[in-house]
Protein backbone atom coordinates (compact mmCIF):
# COMPACT_ATOMS: atom_id res chain seq x y z
CA UNK A 1 0.00 0.00 0.00
CA UNK A 2 1.61 3.39 -1.09
CA UNK A 3 3.13 5.03 2.28
CA UNK A 4 1.80 9.26 2.10
CA UNK A 5 4.56 11.17 3.90
CA UNK A 6 2.65 15.10 4.19
CA UNK A 7 5.17 17.62 4.07
CA UNK A 8 3.21 20.56 4.17
CA UNK A 9 -0.37 21.17 5.56
CA UNK A 10 -1.63 24.31 5.48
CA UNK A 11 -5.34 26.09 5.10
CA UNK A 12 -3.54 26.61 1.53
CA UNK A 13 -0.94 24.44 0.80
CA UNK A 14 -0.50 20.52 1.16
CA UNK A 15 2.28 18.99 -0.16
CA UNK A 16 2.81 15.24 -0.14
CA UNK A 17 5.33 12.59 -1.17
CA UNK A 18 3.60 9.64 -2.13
CA UNK A 19 6.01 6.11 -2.37
CA UNK A 20 5.57 2.48 -2.79
CA UNK A 21 7.51 -0.45 -3.73
CA UNK A 22 5.80 -3.82 -5.06
CA UNK A 23 4.83 -6.62 -2.98
CA UNK A 24 2.00 -8.59 -5.24
CA UNK A 25 -0.44 -6.64 -6.87
CA UNK A 26 -1.52 -3.61 -8.35
CA UNK A 27 -3.36 -0.62 -5.92
CA UNK A 28 -6.65 0.44 -6.80
CA UNK A 29 -8.27 4.05 -6.00
CA UNK A 30 -6.16 3.98 -3.10
CA UNK A 31 -7.15 7.47 -1.36
CA UNK A 32 -3.68 9.75 -1.13
CA UNK A 33 -5.37 13.04 -0.09
CA UNK A 34 -8.30 12.78 1.81
CA UNK A 35 -10.43 16.49 1.42
CA UNK A 36 -12.83 15.60 4.35
CA UNK A 37 -9.32 15.51 6.63
CA UNK A 38 -7.99 18.90 5.67
CA UNK A 39 -9.19 22.44 6.85
CA UNK A 40 -9.78 24.61 3.93
CA UNK A 41 -8.62 28.60 3.26
CA UNK A 42 -11.11 29.61 5.66
CA UNK A 43 -9.63 27.82 8.63
CA UNK A 44 -12.95 26.07 9.72
CA UNK A 45 -14.52 24.19 6.62
CA UNK A 46 -13.03 21.06 4.53
CA UNK A 47 -11.94 22.75 0.93
CA UNK A 48 -14.35 22.34 -1.72
CA UNK A 49 -12.09 21.40 -4.26
CA UNK A 50 -8.28 20.63 -4.06
CA UNK A 51 -5.83 21.75 -6.98
CA UNK A 52 -3.32 20.44 -8.21
CA UNK A 53 -0.35 22.72 -8.62
CA UNK A 54 2.41 20.74 -9.49
CA UNK A 55 3.63 16.78 -9.96
CA UNK A 56 7.21 15.50 -10.03
CA UNK A 57 7.39 11.77 -10.13
CA UNK A 58 9.70 8.62 -10.95
CA UNK A 59 8.93 4.69 -11.49
CA UNK A 60 10.76 1.96 -12.15
CA UNK A 61 10.90 0.80 -15.68
CA UNK A 62 8.76 -2.39 -15.15
CA UNK A 63 5.67 -0.50 -13.83
CA UNK A 64 3.33 0.90 -16.74
CA UNK A 65 1.29 3.43 -15.22
CA UNK A 66 0.04 5.03 -12.04
CA UNK A 67 -3.28 7.12 -12.79
CA UNK A 68 -4.21 9.92 -9.96
CA UNK A 69 -7.75 10.57 -10.26
CA UNK A 70 -10.19 12.97 -8.39
CA UNK A 71 -12.62 10.51 -6.61
CA UNK A 72 -16.20 11.02 -7.86
CA UNK A 73 -19.31 8.83 -8.91
CA UNK A 74 -17.30 8.85 -12.34
CA UNK A 75 -13.69 9.83 -11.43
CA UNK A 76 -11.77 12.59 -13.67
CA UNK A 77 -8.39 11.58 -14.12
CA UNK A 78 -5.85 14.00 -13.12
CA UNK A 79 -3.08 12.72 -15.29
CA UNK A 80 -1.47 9.11 -16.11
CA UNK A 81 2.09 8.74 -14.70
CA UNK A 82 5.02 6.83 -16.49
CA UNK A 83 8.81 6.86 -16.55
CA UNK A 84 9.85 10.30 -14.72
CA UNK A 85 8.46 13.91 -15.08
CA UNK A 86 7.32 16.85 -13.76
CA UNK A 87 4.07 18.59 -14.87
CA UNK A 88 3.53 22.15 -13.32
CA UNK A 89 -0.18 23.76 -14.18
CA UNK A 90 0.61 26.46 -12.29
CA UNK A 91 0.69 28.77 -15.61
CA UNK A 92 -2.62 27.63 -16.63
CA UNK A 93 -4.57 28.51 -13.18
CA UNK A 94 -3.50 24.77 -11.65
CA UNK A 95 -5.84 21.80 -12.39
CA UNK A 96 -8.94 21.23 -11.01
CA UNK A 97 -11.75 18.73 -11.36
CA UNK A 98 -14.25 19.56 -13.29
CA UNK A 99 -17.05 18.64 -10.48
CA UNK A 100 -17.79 20.08 -7.17
CA UNK A 101 -17.98 17.43 -4.32
CA UNK A 102 -21.38 17.12 -3.19
CA UNK A 103 -20.37 14.84 -0.26
CA UNK A 104 -17.08 14.80 1.91
CA UNK A 105 -16.20 11.56 0.00
CA UNK A 106 -15.94 13.09 -2.97
CA UNK A 107 -13.16 15.00 -4.31
CA UNK A 108 -10.53 12.92 -3.07
CA UNK A 109 -7.11 12.30 -5.01
CA UNK A 110 -6.82 8.53 -5.04
CA UNK A 111 -3.84 6.27 -7.30
CA UNK A 112 -4.45 3.22 -8.97
CA UNK A 113 -1.25 1.59 -10.29
CA UNK A 114 -0.91 -0.95 -13.77
CA UNK A 115 1.04 -3.20 -14.74
CA UNK A 116 3.56 -3.67 -11.62
CA UNK A 117 5.47 -6.12 -10.48
CA UNK A 118 6.90 -7.20 -7.54
CA UNK A 119 10.24 -4.89 -6.74
CA UNK A 120 8.94 -2.47 -9.09
CA UNK A 121 8.82 0.94 -7.29
CA UNK A 122 7.56 4.67 -7.37
CA UNK A 123 7.68 7.68 -5.54
CA UNK A 124 5.02 11.03 -7.03
CA UNK A 125 5.58 14.68 -5.41
CA UNK A 126 2.43 16.10 -5.09
CA UNK A 127 1.75 19.75 -4.83
CA UNK A 128 -2.05 21.32 -4.49
CA UNK A 129 -3.47 24.25 -3.36
CA UNK A 130 -7.19 23.96 -0.81
CA UNK A 131 -9.94 25.85 -2.51
CA UNK A 132 -13.26 27.02 -1.00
Amino acid sequence: MATVKVLVSGHNKYIINVTHTWVTADEVDVVIVDRSTLIGPDGVNIPSKIRVDEITWAMSVGLDTVRLEWDFATDEVIENLQGAGYMDYRPYGGKVPSGTPTTATEGDIVLTTVGGAAGDSYSILLHCTLKN
